[in-house]
């Protein structure tokens, strides 16, 4: 999905530091804080299919039943489910990737229900290759192929701990350098962010602004992705590039994401269920941007 998002770059974490702080924290003293574990904490996989596999899904820009490459799956900390897709026959209007979000559970080991889409199992052979089995609704059966290019492991740093679950974002606050006043209001509305920082930055780009986001994710296979209320959803990767200091770098998956802030950073400070993260960046017209995200733990 082609974006050229202000906000993108601020939700993209550019390069942020974390520290924990206890909700009732009078001073400057940073607390540590551990969060309940993801129930699906040890699930979280992410396959590469090695062989094509060919399924029909609805294209959102057209409404009607397209065949597409399924070319990942992904299962994440807190049940959620991503699917990569590819056209099958790419149309120079629209971008040939896709995806898809959903929940899933776990029926037993290497055993799981990807709500709305099939039943995944998985199997390591004697000679280390990785066979799947999709069951799809109509009972039809597709086995392939594939790697395991990330997994979930068992962590020991509480601070990738923290981080790798499922956020929902309940509010946003945005301050513009040298602007009187603030933007602050209940989850986080792109179009309206986005205005709000154009008019006190000077920013003359137009930029693609019908979203609100209402997730943000990061997992221990080392993705992120953002999703949107209508069920878009923007993928990258991120690791750690200081983990002693609570700072990464990340990438977005797609090369069409334009805009980003240059030196960005961010904290995060996190409450019993709720967590602030300011992010701080430099818009294009060199104004510099406090963004706060107060997310929920899902």
């Amino acid at each position: 999905m082609k974006k050229n998002l202000l906000l993108l770059a601020m939700l993209a974490f550019a390069g942020f530091g974390f520290t924990a702080c206890s909700d009732d924290d009078d001073n400057d003293d940073n607390v540590e804080v551990e969060y309940t574990v993801p129930t699906y904490a040890e699930d979280a996989i992410k396959f590469e299919l090695t062989d094509e596999v060919v399924l029909p899904f609805t294209d959102e820009r057209t409404l009607t039943a397209e065949k597409f490459k399924l070319k990942e799956i992904e299962l994440t900390e807190n049940g959620n489910y991503f699917l990569k897709l590819e056209e099958f026959e790419t149309r120079a209007s629209y971008g040939g990737i896709r995806y898809r979000f959903g929940m899933y559970n776990k029926l037993k080991e290497k055993f799981f229900e990807l709500l709305s889409f099939a039943k995944l199992s998985w199997a390591k052979n004697t000679d280390g290759s990785i066979t799947l089995t999709i069951t799809l609704p109509d009972g039809t059966i597709i086995t392939c192929n594939a790697v395991i290019t990330a997994s979930g492991t068992t962590i020991t740093d509480i601070s990738t701990a923290n981080l790798c679950r499922t956020w929902n974002v309940k509010s946003t606050r945005v301050e513009v350098e040298g602007s009187n006043g603030y933007y602050e209001e209940p989850g986080c509305n792109l179009n309206e962010i986005v205005t709000f920082v154009k008019e006190r930055a000077n920013i003359t780009d137009d930029f693609e602004t019908n979203q609100v986001v209402t997730d943000v994710v990061f997992t221990r296979n080392g993705t992120f992705s953002i999703v949107y209320a209508n069920d878009n959803i923007d993928r990258g990767t991120w690791r750690w590039s200081n983990m002693s200091d609570g700072e990464l770098v990340y990438k977005w998956e797609s090369t069409e994401m334009g805009l980003s802030f240059a030196n960005g950073k961010a904290e995060v400070k996190y409450g019993t269920t709720e967590c602030l993260l300011e992010l701080e960046g430099t818009t294009n017209t060199g104004k510099d941007v406090d963004v706060v995200l107060t997310m929920v733990a899902k």
